[in-house]
């Protein structure tokens, strides 16, 4: 059993036994990879052709920003990063595939290194995680000074101070439910 349904147990039977209250908003967004916490409060979204910090508590976007394709912008203790990503032909599995890009929100370079397999940028952070393009097997890896397969990778659920949570139905429509604790008894 994951941790995410071990949490998803406990959050029902907090339900049935009074003690959790909760109240559920659906965003209005079309993320082109997966959404996560920036802070208490706001959630990193990146769409087609723009990238925003959302307020979950005020449900409005509060920074906007420009992107293209190959792009991705992220959050981190509280420093904004633009990640790009050029991806090539090869004729052999020995070249490099991917040209990886990190910029600062002053448009100063951090990174700039060529990789393989094939990958794109799903998270522009400290640490960048990247997956691997069809066709080839899914596998998923943070980079900071070296490549790594991470072995499961999935949905920041939890906000930071554990009030809010994240989570992704069957149609990729992402919700958001404020937690609040009561007693059950005066």
């Amino acid at each position: 059993m994951s941790m995410e349904q071990l949490i998803a147990i406990l959050f029902f039977f907090l339900v049935k036994l009074n003690i959790l209250e909760v109240e559920r908003f659906k965003l209005d967004i079309n993320p082109v990879v997966p959404i996560y916490w920036i802070d208490d409060e706001s959630v990193m979204v990146n769409e087609n052709e723009r990238a925003f910090k959302y307020d979950v508590i005020e449900r409005e976007i509060v920074e906007e920003w420009d992107k293209e394709n190959n792009q991705i912008w992220g959050y981190s203790k509280d420093s904004l990063f633009l990640c790009s990503w050029y991806n090539k032909e090869i004729d052999s599995p020995e070249e490099y595939s991917t040209r990886l890009l990190k910029e600062n929100n002053q448009g100063e370079e951090l990174l700039d290194i060529e990789l393989r397999p094939t990958v794109e940028v799903i998270e522009c952070k400290e640490d960048i995680i990247l997956q691997t393009v069809a066709p080839i097997e899914e596998k998923v890896f943070s980079f900071t000074d070296d490549l790594y397969e991470i072995e499961e990778y999935g949905l920041d659920i939890l906000s930071p101070n554990f009030k809010r949570l994240i989570t992704r139905d069957d149609l990729s429509s992402y919700w958001i439910t404020k937690l609040m604790f009561t007693l059950p008894f005066p």
